[in-house]
Formats: structure tokens, C-alpha cells, sequence
């Protein structure tokens, strides 16, 4: 219960996601739609799931468009896209009943309120199929006309959201950040940490391509010497714009990301920042360049913001971790509609494409470790290390960083992961791939029951 608990808040974000996409009621009859409304970043975190439920039933744009911005209208294909979207969020069970519920038990109190005054009277879908069942909902919402006036549910939704979005920002800002407390650029296996720069790859990538910087530059600027370069200005004006971190006049929403924050990052943020506020330059690209070269000249603690964005990241560690490690007594794996649980699947899914391309273990192999009996394999033992591998958990001797993960985590699922590894500590094996399966044969026979592996 503390995972899931911790878990579902991590996961908030998709779910409002939808939310706010299914959310078209406002407080007069026409839909807000303006610079800031649906909010840019909301819509740009949603464009896959789109991309994936008009690709599975074959919706229109204009159909979407006409629903979202005009009237209520039947169109089966659109009916099917809303059910879509729910399945690909897990919010909707079998019957086609939004869970409600469990959002309203995580959500921040003023959140709350305001969702649970707008669903009063969108509780009980009616339809024959699940598609006619997600139209209701969306129709019953799209009528709906809650109390509240859209300038604050808007402040109340974006606090909430930007407290999600600060990982994102960190990324960027932690690559920007390249200023230490010597005078040469760290680099080594802990610095720049490869699990950010893992995260931060998709961006680099969309800015390297809309610009045409070279990689070049890019590392010449990041480890090397502050230089000028156009297309380089403009990746850095690419990054910020990607994570919405940068208003129309170039200046970094600092504010926002302090208020976010724990009181020992901010601190570090604001002295960082101190000299880096008000931008120099005649367009938005020379501004990017001017926080950039500010903040690598100036002097932060940089471990002190290490250990804090090892905090930030470590869903995603708990994420795989959860799913290795067992915490119970019983002998039988439970196989059930709640466990695994289905989001952590749906995570974990790239990651195990990754790995089964790179050692060739088959599907039945990872299988029958997982729900049946431990067994040895070497393209089986070589996946369970890609995985570990990928996640950045493990060192070159092939052990599970555990210690960072409890620093790090609440004490409830410290509690929990500390009994699970009390007696799966030292690897034994003679290869990186035997130290790998030695931890999971350890942990599927300290918990059968809930061990599995994805």
C-alpha cells in the first residue's frame, strides 16, 4: 500500500493529463481557448497517447476539434477514441467507470474539491459498450458547470502540475548547470549522471534538429570553453521552450521552480541564480546563450543538488526495484488483476524491448523465472543486468546501489526494501549477468509471492 500510494502521486500527472483534456466545462457557454488555455505543456505530454488511440480507431482531428471546441455530437470512431484515452491511462475498470476514486484519495485537497464537484453528476456512465460508456462521461463533463471560476481552478491545476513538471526542469537545468565548485567541468562515471542525461536525450535530439547544431559545439560549450555559436544559442533556447520553462521575453520562470522546491534546493537554486536573473540579448536564442554562459561561470554546490535530483529520479529506480524486489511470505506468485500492477508493466515495457533486443533471451525464459521455478540461462541472467544496467542501479561490480535508494525513499518503503535485501546483499558470480541473477533468485525466494520480473 505505501509503493502504490507513492506510485499513484508520481503518476498524477498522466492522469490529469486526461483530465484536463476530458475537462472542456468552463464558467460561460464557449470554450476557453487562448495562449494559455488548454495549457500548451498539458497538450504537448498528451500528443503520443492521441497519436496512438486515432491510429487504433481511426478518429478525425475535425471530429475531435468539432466535440472539444463546438458541439456535442455522436461519432462512433470518436467514441472509441475517448475510450481509448481512459484505457491508456488506467483510469476506466471493465464496466467503463472512470476511477475516480482513487484520483480523488490522491489528489491535493483543493484539487479534490474542485474534481469531485465536477464528476457530482458524471458518476454512473450509461451506454451499451465501453465507447458509448467514455462518450457519456465526456459529454456529461463537457455540459458540466462547476462553481468554481476558471482563473482559479486554472492556479489550483498549474501549482499542482508545475510540482510534477520540476523533474523535467531539473533535467535541463542540471545540464545547463555546468558550473562547479573548480574551475574544470566534472566528468566522470557520476557526473554528468547518465540516468539524466538519459532522460534529457529526446529534447537534445528535437533541438538538434530544429537548429542544426552540431555535437560538436554543444561539447566544446558544455566541458570546454564559453563560446558563441547561432545555432547553438537557438538549441539553448530549443531546450528551454521544449520544457516551458522560458516566458515570450526570454526570461527562465526561476520563481516557479523555487516554490516548488524543498527549502535546501531552493537555497542552492536562488544563490546560483543570483547573478543569472535579467538576460542580455536582442532575441530569445542570445538570451538562452546569456543564462547559459551565466551559469557556467558561476560556483554552485554541486553535490548538494546531485543528491537532491538522485531524490527526484528515484520513482523511476523504485519503479524496477519494486518489481524485483518481494516483500512477503507467501510461497505461490500472485497473479491477479491488482498485481503486477499494470502501470508498472506499461512502464517498464521499453525497457524490456531494450533488453531482450540486446541479449536475445526469449519471452519464455523471462516467464518462467518470473511465475514459475528459478532457473539458469545465460541470456536470462545477461537481461536481468541490462535491466539493472539501464536504471543505472548497479555498479561495475555488479552491485544494486540499495544504500542510495534508502537515503532517498520514505521511510515506509525504506522499512520494507531494507528487510526484503537483508540477506540479498553480496552478489556472488564470476560475470556482471551472475551477479545480476544471484540478487533476482535471491529475492523471488525471500517473497514468492510477489516477485516478479518484467
Amino acid at each position: 500500500m505505501a509503493f502504490k500510494a507513492f506510485y499513484r502521486f508520481q503518476l498524477f500527472h498522466t492522469v490529469l493529463i486526461v483530465l484536463s483534456l476530458m475537462a472542456t466545462w468552463t464558467r460561460a457557454q464557449q470554450p476557453r481557448r487562448d495562449a494559455d488555455w488548454p495549457p500548451p505543456a498539458i497538450l504537448k505530454m498528451a500528443k503520443p497517447f492521441h497519436v496512438i488511440c486515432a491510429e487504433k480507431t481511426g478518429v478525425t482531428d475535425e471530429a475531435i476539434k468539432e466535440f472539444s471546441d463546438g458541439e456535442i455530437h455522436e461519432d462512433e470512431a470518436l467514441k472509441c477514441y475517448m475510450n481509448c484515452l481512459f484505457h491508456e491511462f488506467e483510469v476506466v475498470d471493465d464496466n467503463g467507470d472512470v476511477h475516480l476514486e482513487t484520483l480523488f484519495r490522491n489528489l491535493p485537497g483543493s484539487l479534490r474539491e474542485m474534481l469531485m464537484k465536477a464528476s457530482e453528476n458524471c458518476v454512473h456512465p450509461e451506454g451499451d459498450t465501453l465507447c458509448h460508456k467514455a462518450w457519456w462521461f465526456h459529454q456529461c463533463w463537457k455540459k458540466a458547470d462547476p462553481v468554481k471560476p476558471v482563473t482559479e481552478r486554472e492556479m489550483n491545476y498549474k501549482v499542482f502540475y508545475q510540482f510534477y513538471l520540476v523533474q523535467i526542469t531539473l533535467v535541463v537545468m542540471t545540464l545547463m548547470v555546468t558550473g562547479t565548485y573548480a574551475q574544470q567541468p566534472r566528468r566522470d562515471a557520476d557526473w554528468p549522471p547518465s540516468s539524466i542525461l538519459k532522460m534529457a536525450k529526446p529534447f537534445h535530439d528535437i533541438c538538434v534538429k530544429k537548429t542544426g547544431v552540431t555535437e560538436e559545439a554543444i561539447k566544446e560549450f558544455s566541458d570546454g570553453e564559453i563560446h558563441e555559436d547561432e545555432a547553438l544559442k537557438c538549441y539553448m533556447n530549443c531546450l528551454f521552450h521544449e520544457i516551458d520553462v522560458v516566458d515570450e521575453n526570454g526570461d527562465v520562470h526561476l520563481e516557479t521552480l523555487f516554490n516548488t522546491m524543498p527549502n535546501t534546493v531552493k537555497e542552492l537554486l536562488i544563490k546560483a541564480s543570483e547573478n543569472c536573473v535579467h538576460p542580455e540579448g536582442d532575441t530569445l536564442c542570445h538570451k538562452a546563450w546569456w543564462f547559459h554562459q551565466c551559469w557556467k561561470k558561476a560556483d554552485p554546490v554541486a553535490m548538494a543538488f546531485l543528491e537532491y535530483h538522485r531524490y527526484q529520479w528515484f520513482h523511476k529506480f523504485l519503479i524496477f526495484l519494486s518489481l524485483m524486489l518481494t516483500w512477503s511470505h507467501a510461497q505461490q506468485p500472485r497473479r491477479d488483476a491488482d498485481w503486477p500492477p499494470s502501470s508498472l508493466l506499461k512502464i517498464a515495457k521499453p525497457f524490456h524491448d531494450i533488453c531482450v533486443e540486446k541479449t536475445g533471451v526469449t519471452e519464455e525464459a523471462i516467464k518462467e523465472f518470473s511465475d514459475g521455478e528459478i532457473h539458469e540461462d545465460e541470456a536470462l541472467k545477461c537481461y536481468m543486468y541490462c535491466l539493472f544496467h539501464e536504471f543505472d542501479v548497479v555498479d561495475p561490480n555488479g552491485d544494486v546501489h540499495l544504500e542510495t535508494l534508502f537515503q532517498a525513499i520514505p521511510h515506509t518503503i525504506k522499512d520494507v526494501l531494507v528487510k526484503a535485501s537483508e540477506n540479498c546483499v553480496h552478489p556472488e558470480g564470476d560475470t556482471l549477468c551472475h551477479k545480476a541473477w544471484w540478487f533476482h533468485q535471491c529475492w523471488k525466494k525471500a517473497d514468492p509471492e510477489h516477485y516478479f520480473l518484467p
